[in-house]
């Protein structure tokens, strides 16, 4: 614990303190952030759109399109992803969100199912239904979706939007750091520091403790469907912490965008090599038991991890804890290497059972 937390200081000792200075680039994966003069920035969406963020009050650098101005600190957000919404704890921001994709159902982050419970959150419905009346509604300042064709729909309604895909998967140092992207939409990039340095601390905590051994499971991390598998590229973050946790991760030479789908003969291959599935299809999405996901592709069924291996699944509530990346890590670390983690209780996982 004491080292965790001296590599904490020592992080935030390296991290630039006070205002950013103007025209400073920061690449954050596939993303961008420049600051630009009197306190403005310039972000690099997903798909390579310059969006501007001006202080309120001020004028918008003269490059900047109209469309894509977001005044800052942003005050009402709309987001269709857990993952980046979880990101606005970290930033003690939560309650700037004023609009969501999904019902209370679809939300396990308490403040925004409380506010779709009594309305203080509107719902846009679902992502492949976008309710644009009830967007128009919540007046946002923002909307961040992963979803590149609204932006026509939502530049006519004057909604500047980024977008959070890209072509490729985030690695493991884009899904760490894509909360400084988000940081200067409410001037928290202090806290946006802090979190960062605190995953990283944990994450050079794993590979300290795993290096202790020389084995290596091998795993495979995918989906399983009746005509299709779908897997997390070698460029994935969790193809990446597979590997810095002492794992072998057997798709390391599948590049791509994330959950992508490969041929079931090189998914039989090496899922027949495999000490360790891990997968996203738990209970939630259909798949309670190794029986039932060994049924629903049999082509696959006699796959290592569903004869004699072992298959996690996530709990309901990891694809909207990316405030708490560091303790998921921990939780994979101990998967991979259960030796190493005695008396470890997974917060994010499950071991699926066999029947």
């Amino acid at each position: 614990m004491r080292r965790a937390t001296l590599l904490i200081l020592f992080i935030l000792a390296l991290a630039p303190v006070g205002p950013a200075v103007a025209d400073e680039f920061k690449a954050i994966g596939q993303f961008g952030l420049r600051a630009l003069d009197d306190g403005c920035y310039q972000i690099t969406d997903g798909v390579g759109r310059e969006i501007f963020l001006v202080p309120r009050g001020r004028p918008a650098p003269p490059q900047a399109d109209p469309a894509n101005v977001v005044p800052i600190p942003v005050r009402r957000m709309a987001m269709d992803s857990g993952r980046d919404a979880s990101l606005l704890i970290t930033l003690g921001v939560i309650d700037t969100v004023v609009a969501v994709s999904g019902g209370p159902d679809d939300w396990t982050i308490p403040q925004i199912k409380k506010g779709l419970a009594d309305g203080s959150i509107v719902s846009l419905g679902q992502n492949h239904a976008l309710d644009y009346e009830q967007l128009s509604k919540a007046k946002p300042d923002v909307f961040f979706t992963w979803d590149e064709s609204l932006i026509p729909m939502l530049a006519e309604l004057g909604v500047p939007t980024v977008i959070t895909n890209t072509e490729l998967a985030r690695d493991l140092d884009t899904q760490i750091r894509f909360v400084e992207l988000l940081a200067p939409l409410f001037d928290r990039q202090r806290q946006a520091d802090e979190y960062v340095a605190r995953v990283y601390a944990a994450l050079e905590t794993i590979k300290a403790k795993t290096r202790q051994t020389e084995s290596k499971p091998k795993i495979i991390w995918g989906d399983i469907y009746s005509k299709r598998v779908l897997v997390e590229p070698g460029n994935s973050w969790a193809a990446q912490i597979v590997e810095a946790a002492g794992g072998d991760y057997l798709f390391m030479d599948v590049a791509g965008d994330t959950c992508l789908e490969i041929a079931l003969e090189r998914f039989y291959a090496s899922g027949n090599q495999a000490d360790v599935m891990i997968t996203y299809r738990g209970p939630a999405l259909g798949m309670a038991t190794k029986a039932q996901m060994a049924k629903a592709n049999q082509s696959i069924a006699g796959i290592r991890p569903l004869r004699a291996g072992r298959v996690y699944c996530p709990l309901d509530h990891y694809r909207q804890s990316s405030h708490r990346l560091d303790e998921v890590l921990i939780d994979l670390a101990a998967i991979i290497h259960p030796e190493l983690y005695p008396g470890h209780e997974l917060k994010f996982f499950m071991e699926m059972p066999e029947k």
